[in-house]
């Protein structure tokens, strides 16, 4: 009554609490439709004769404290009119005919063969004792619904990632408590865009470029960790709790998760840890060694960093590189020719005199033509 605006409202609105007073006026297998609960209270339909005059004498001092006239003529909305009393009750058609969730929570169910099934949008007057099956309810037009419903409404706007497409899809939408009342898709924007893509990476990291020379950076850092707590922490699980830090600008001007791997993700990482940090990882952790015959690369994706390359590159070298200064071990792998392991040793000086003079044996053996000195240190 308090929602209703002109004389014809606030008498329809004064029916309408009458007839919630008292028990329904019709069968109760009759349709839920509160319309045809009005045209008997208006003498234009069958109801049952002593709910009605009760109904009518309520209505009629409601529509005195309203300030009307006893026979004042109803009319309009009447599905807007209880929407203001029963807001938590109005009902979205979902799955199957009769089917209703409810704003509040929760849901409601109309007969299928009960023509108020066929409305998409409902307002829930009457339930039975058991909360679920309606018996008295109203349509409501979900694209003119009454004014007072607009500050109860909520206008979002949701960018999300889609792992079939690898894209990002934008929707905006208007909901009312538990219910989604429109649903459309929007061009989404470059921060979104970049904000979606980035949550996305962060859940499926193999969507970067994961090569080799990275993983050695990783494991590189993850050694130098160990040397210094306060090295900055790049592990796949640091990296995705953290990717609007270190990733998201990389980001800019992508649509789809497949351009990650044009990345160049060593950069990315260099740069996250810092010039200054990098430069002394550089020097203590180095990437290869330059030895007397040319140049190592230093695998550190072990338990322990290895330098492997065929026996003839560490020739002249009568001890084994150091890393940090000897506080982070290195293992020597000589591989043959064939590039098989010949040996793996931590103390290249030891095995060159207790251990080289056998596997030379063999060598020469196998690889006549190639170079195998009795003292290779010298």
């Amino acid at each position: 009554m308090c929602a209703a605006g002109n004389p014809q409202e606030k008498a329809l609105a004064a029916d309408l609490a009458a007839l919630l007073e008292e028990r329904d006026v019709l069968a109760r297998d009759a349709p839920v439709d509160v319309a045809l609960r009005l045209e008997a209270l208006a003498g234009r339909g069958h109801g049952d004769g002593a709910v009605l005059s009760r109904v009518r004498r309520g209505a009629e001092m409601y529509r005195a404290r309203l300030g009307l006239r006893r026979d004042a003529v109803a009319a309009g909305d009447a599905g807007a009119l209880l929407a203001a009393a029963f807001t938590d009750r109005i009902g979205q058609a979902r799955g199957e005919p009769g089917a209703y969730r409810l704003a509040g929570g929760g849901s409601a169910n109309i007969g299928p063969a009960d023509p108020m099934a066929r409305n998409k949008l409902i307002v829930v007057a009457g339930l039975d004792a058991k909360g679920a099956k309606v018996r008295l309810a109203a349509k409501l037009d979900a694209a003119a619904l009454p004014g007072f419903l607009e500050g109860r409404l909520k206008r979002t706007r949701e960018t999300a990632f889609d792992p079939a497409t690898g894209g990002v899809s934008t929707r905006e939408r208007v909901r009312l408590g538990a219910l989604i009342l429109s649903d459309a898709a929007a061009p989404a924007q470059p921060a979104e865009i970049q904000g979606a893509l980035a949550k996305a990476v962060a859940a499926r990291l193999e969507s970067l470029d994961w090569s080799e020379a990275v993983l050695n950076f990783l494991a590189r850092a993850a050694f130098m960790r160990g040397l210094d707590p306060d090295f900055p922490d790049v592990s796949r699980e640091a990296l995705a709790a953290r990717v609007d830090e270190w990733l998201t600008p990389y980001l800019a001007g992508m649509t789809n998760i497949r351009e990650v791997r044009g990345i160049d993700l060593l950069e990315v990482l260099r740069a996250h840890v810092g010039y200054d940090r990098v430069r002394e990882l550089d020097k203590l952790l180095p990437v290869a060694l330059e030895l007397p015959n040319g140049t190592v690369k230093v695998d550190y994706t072990g338990a322990v960093p290895v330098a492997a390359a065929r026996a003839k590159v560490f020739y002249g070298l009568d001890a084994t590189p150091v890393l940090a200064g000897g506080k982070v071990p290195l293992q020597i792998a000589l591989l043959s020719p064939a590039g098989r392991p010949m040996a793996v040793t931590g103390d290249l000086a030891s095995f060159w005199r207790n251990g080289w003079a056998d596997a030379r044996k063999d060598m020469r053996g196998r690889y006549p033509k190639h170079d195998w000195p009795e003292h290779p240190w010298e």
